[in-house]
């Protein structure tokens, strides 16, 4: 279970250029010390990482940010219209630090653009996804 949800991490990339874990799940579910799990993104894995506390950010126990910082960047370059349309930066890291420290308003382009970032072209707040598709059937 463990390398279930520390995979997430792990595959950022090109088609995934951000992820995210809660502190609380990195220590509590998988046992591990988030600056631990900082140190080998960054200097086993080459990403960028951001740990941001919970008075900062809107996942209740903060959490570790990772990136591929060349991903990003050129994923940020490819949408800076949505990125100056709505006031938010185009550098990594700045974008990351409002990704973590802002929530997004649901059904908008720039929604889309942050869903886009962590690959997950389901999420129900996207603007090309109808509120009951992801539901179940009864």
């Amino acid at each position: 279970m463990k390398a279930g949800i520390l995979s997430d991490l792990f595959r950022v990339g090109v088609k995934k250029p951000i992820a995210y874990l809660p502190l609380c799940t990195i220590q509590d579910v998988c046992g591990y010390c988030p600056a631990f799990m900082q140190d080998v993104l960054e200097k086993d894995w080459g990403f960028r990482t951001m740990i941001v506390n919970a008075d900062e950010s809107w996942v209740s126990s903060g959490a570790l940010f990772v990136w591929d910082d060349a991903s990003l960047s050129h994923f940020l370059k490819t949408r800076q219209n949505i990125l100056g349309d709505a006031h938010w930066p185009e550098t990594t890291v700045e974008f990351v630090r409002h990704v973590a420290c802002h929530l997004v308003p649901r059904k908008t382009p720039l929604f889309d653009l942050v869903a886009d970032a962590f690959d997950d072209p389901l999420n129900a707040g996207r603007t090309d996804m109808n509120e009951t598709k992801n539901m179940p059937h009864p």
